[in-house]
């Protein structure tokens, strides 16, 4: 049984009296059980639309979602999961401690076991020394702790996190991928919301990419930047006439000054470049091979690199 299955999901927002915009156009993927998976993609994609429909917040328009075999929304699927959302407060007036034993009441702990429970939350997210300080004078960083120390009170199994290490320094960020795999190794399922890619690309076991309500790919980042080999190159000398014989050669190609960017299909490719700048008499005073990084993947997939990059023959 997969961790979340997600058919057909449409959520239809009315904008005035006739106008529509379609937050969720027809998404279906599923995550399995036990894994780190990301969602990414640029303002307004309906990422935010998705977590909220998936935890029962928003009401979808038509389409069907499960979490553990559970239907959307139902108790039972909200029985299972924790949650951190974004613009996550907390009353200015409670400390780190005081708000999780708050929560955990209002989740029916008590006793012994919350206060063994909050204890050990505070220590795995490294807040124990400030859990008697008011949250008025966290960091963002301290608040997000204690956030997901929160979403992991009522020991879920699948914890949704919304932009998870925002506000951390990149110890801080370093422990959450930590705790994140720990977290998998336990058994958990991690659904998580970032902006930041390099740090998806770190952790995630598999991600998806959603842009204006449908999903664009979705598969482990070697299957999302498995691609053509690409080469930066500083040479000696360039022209215009270069230019037009390497551009014929290659099947992507880009110069800036004395450096070249190039996109191959095949080894041979490089090898023939070579060749080329060698009759020429230009000289290499740099070859470095570059794999598409997922931010690569996601600019071209999405748009929004605004036009740079390599152009490519195909």
């Amino acid at each position: 049984m997969n961790a979340i299955e997600i058919n057909e999901l449409r959520k239809v927002y009315r904008t005035g009296l006739r106008g529509r915009i379609a937050a969720l156009n027809g998404v279906s993927f599923a995550v399995n059980r036990g894994e780190i998976f990301g969602l990414l993609g640029p303002n307004g994609a309906g990422k935010t639309t998705l977590l909220k429909t998936l935890l029962g917040i928003v009401k979808k328009t038509s389409g069907e979602a499960k979490i553990l075999g559970h239907r959307v929304p139902s108790l039972e699927s909200r029985r299972a999961v924790g949650f951190m959302p974004e613009d996550l407060t907390f009353p200015a007036y409670m400390t780190g401690y005081s708000a999780l034993m708050t929560f955990g009441g209002m989740k029916g702990m008590s006793g012994s076991t919350l206060r063994n429970r909050v204890d050990g939350l505070l220590y795995l997210v490294g807040m124990q020394q400030w859990q008697n300080t008011k949250i008025r004078h966290y960091s963002r960083g301290m608040r997000r702790r204690v956030g997901m120390a929160l979403a992991l009170l009522g020991e879920p199994d699948v914890v949704f996190l919304d932009e998870p290490t925002d506000g951390l320094d990149p110890m801080g960020r370093r422990d959450v991928r930590d705790l994140f795999i720990r977290l998998r190794n336990d058994g958990k399922t991690i659904f998580l919301n970032s902006h930041l890619l390099s740090e998806v690309e770190m952790i995630c076991d598999r991600v998806a990419i959603l842009s204006k309500g449908r999903l664009l790919r979705i598969g482990t980042v070697d299957e999302l930047t498995a691609g053509k080999e690409r080469y930066s190159l500083i040479v000696t000398g360039a022209d215009d006439a270069l230019d037009k014989a390497l551009a014929a050669l290659v099947s992507a190609y880009d110069r800036n000054g004395l450096e070249i960017h190039i996109g191959t299909t095949d080894g041979g490719q490089l090898d023939a470049v070579v060749d080329i700048l060698r009759s020429r008499s230009i000289g290499i005073r740099e070859l470095v091979r570059r794999r598409e990084t997922l931010e690569d993947v996601f600019l071209r997939l999405t748009g929004e690199g605004g036009g740079h990059g390599l152009s490519g023959n195909n």
